[in-house]
């Protein structure tokens, strides 16, 4: 390939050879070098990093040779490089070896060459000893290659353009390579030569220098997150906090029939079953994890188990209130280990109701509930209660005596699923609608391309977690940054093709997820 270099400010170089006195008389050349901006716009390798000049005098077979570097940023600079001495009117050839590296190393990426004389001033004229005029220059970049490395979802990676000769391969300022997506756009964005994955999919990345372009593939996918499987086939689980445990509840047909069991996830182990009554379901676990509350369904009764000493007590009757009901929800109050607040589902029609607050050792009182929807609740301070129900957010605070509504908004659109409190008075539902859990106006929604399953959440960090998709193998996992509501990482989570069926948040970092017949259990959940 030919190209027009001027050797006097115009291209590439403009060599300025200055010599002092004339005939015979030794002069030390120096070369000024422009080297030009690295821009598109320049018609010369802006690849190289450095000259060799070699000046050949006809009159004598012994050449002389020195190198300069190109100075280090991408603008147009000047630089002096002083070579041997020579006399003063030498006639010859000079050659010039453009080299991929520093210090006139690497393969030869362009030359040129001219039949030159040394004027009296020094200055390099043509060999008829006029203006030099234009030389031109040959590259030896013959193509170039892409290297587009697969990415996973939320990830970014480098892609790397390299260009060919035939002198072997020539490394290529990356920031003058257009790098642009042809394919799979919607899988992927593009910045510079910087790739991050935004769905899964394949993906084709095109780089243009010069003249040249050259594509590669990618694979945009989805990383499977690290985990243990325990056999554990519970009816519901409920996270201990402070011991970094999960806790389930078997029913009577069971591995562990009529039992709550833990795994303790810091030693790997599933505990010694903890006999209770007939078929427990819903389950709470204080905050300090010394107390567990497990709902009974054969029983219709919640029973109080020493979670220290490993005993099941006495149970609590809570059917004076609504009879022939089943508890479905059961939570501590944060700041008595003696109080819960439960929801209730009835065995004649499967309506749900709730808030009622039992008492362990004494009474059991109900609010003034609404017939049916009710979704799930929890304790937001010592006294008091928000509950999720069916196109309503309520809150209640409880006295010794009672439990009064003091707050209700009815919500459109209207929320599903259970309720999760986070971090700066939030509330997060389980399809993903973020609201204050002091005057419950909407925050926003976590964002996802997926419908959401299930939503986890803490009171430590300004994050949530999702099972998103289908609840089918694999189950998809996504975090989400509550600054801005945006999905932060998404993993999946092969299921040993069992349904999902709940997500909690546990411990100080841990994430487990319920499958029909499993739990998975990630000691450390996305983005912590």
């Amino acid at each position: 390939m030919k190209n027009l270099i001027r050797l006097c400010f115009l291209a590439l170089v403009a060599i300025l050879m200055v010599a002092c006195g004339g005939g015979s008389t030794l002069v030390t050349p120096h070369v000024s070098i422009d080297w030009p901006s690295l821009t598109r716009n320049v018609t010369a390798p802006s690849y190289a990093s450095s000259v060799v000049f070699t000046l050949t005098p006809t009159a004598s077979s012994k050449s002389i040779t020195w190198t300069a570097n190109r100075p280090a940023g991408t603008g147009a600079q000047t630089v002096t490089s002083t070579g041997p001495q020579v006399a003063d009117g030498t006639a010859g050839t000079l050659d010039i070896a453009f080299k991929a590296d520093a210090d006139g190393n690497g393969n030869t990426v362009a030359t040129a060459s001219a039949a030159v004389k040394v004027g009296s001033n020094g200055v390099i004229l043509n060999s008829s000893g006029g203006d030099l005029g234009t030389v031109g220059y040959t590259s030896d970049l013959t193509g170039i290659t892409v290297d587009a490395p697969d990415v996973n979802v939320g990830s970014t990676v480098t892609v790397t353009a390299t260009g060919t000769s035939a002198s072997g391969i020539v490394a290529l300022p990356q920031d003058l390579v257009d790098f642009s997506i042809t394919s799979g756009n919607s899988f992927a964005t593009i910045d510079k030569n910087q790739v991050t994955g935004v769905a899964p999919g394949s993906v084709t990345v095109q780089a243009s220098f010069e003249s040249l372009t050259a594509s590669d593939g990618l694979t945009v996918a989805i990383p499977t997150i690290g985990y243990t499987r325990y056999d554990f086939g519970a009816n519901q689980i409920a996270a201990d906090v402070t011991n970094n445990k999960i806790w389930g509840t078997f029913s009577a047909s069971s591995a562990h029939p009529n039992s709550i069991v833990d795994i303790d996830v810091s030693t790997g182990t599933i505990g010694t079953p903890i006999p209770v009554g007939t078929n427990p379901d819903a389950i709470g676990i204080s905050p300090d994890g010394t107390v567990a509350y497990v709902g009974l369904d054969d029983d219709q009764t919640i029973q109080v188990v020493d979670l220290t000493n490993r005993t099941a007590g006495a149970t609590l009757s809570y059917t004076q209130l609504d009879a022939n009901t089943i508890p479905i929800d059961i939570k501590v109050n944060p700041l008595n280990n003696n109080e819960i607040a439960i929801g209730v589902k009835s065995m004649q029609n499967g309506a749900q109701r709730g808030p009622y607050v039992v008492r362990n050792g004494g009474t059991a009182i109900a609010a003034t509930v609404e017939t049916g929807g009710f979704q799930s609740l929890d304790w937001i301070s010592g006294t008091e209660i928000v509950r999720n129900q069916t196109g309503t957010l309520a809150t209640y605070t409880v006295t010794s005596t009672t439990v009064d509504q003091t707050q209700r908004v009815v919500l459109s659109p209207q929320v599903s699923g259970n309720l999760h409190l986070s971090t700066s008075s939030r509330l997060i539902t389980d399809d993903g609608q973020v609201f204050s859990s002091t005057d419950f106006s909407k925050l926003g929604d976590l964002m996802s391309p997926d419908s959401f399953l299930r939503v986890a959440a803490d009171n430590s960090h300004d994050m949530a977690w999702a099972a998103v998709g289908s609840t089918t193998n694999p189950l998809k996992l996504r975090s989400f940054e509550l600054t801005g509501y945006t999905s932060s990482s998404l993993y999946i989570l092969p299921m040993n093709n069992e349904p999902f069926l709940q997500l909690i948040r546990f411990g100080p970092t841990g994430l487990a997820v319920r499958s029909q017949n499993s739990v998975y259990v990630m000691p450390t959940a996305p983005g912590l």
